[in-house]
């Protein structure tokens, strides 16, 4: 998450998160497990993700100020050419 809000590798960032959260089951399991005090499935960790990071707001501040920064980088080899 501090890549991601330090505006650093921000695609790789995306797909990392990604991974960790493909890791987890998509829905709870069904048996009970009183002894794991961690996320349970994959909703869990997006709502963990989201309440102490705020991730919504900071991947979409940083996709935004990602996509500016390409299409100056476009922009700029336009007028070059």
């Amino acid at each position: 998450m501090n890549e991601v809000k330090r505006d650093q590798h921000v695609i790789i960032s995306l797909k990392q998160i990604r991974e960790i959260c493909t890791q987890f089951s998509e829905h709870a399991p069904i048996h009970h497990m009183s002894r794991i005090s961690g996320p349970l499935n994959r909703i869990s960790v997006i709502n963990i993700l989201e309440t102490q990071h705020s991730i919504t707001q900071v991947i979409t501040e940083s996709l935004c100020h990602y996509m500016d920064n390409t299409r100056r980088y476009q922009e700029g080899r336009e007028i070059e050419n």
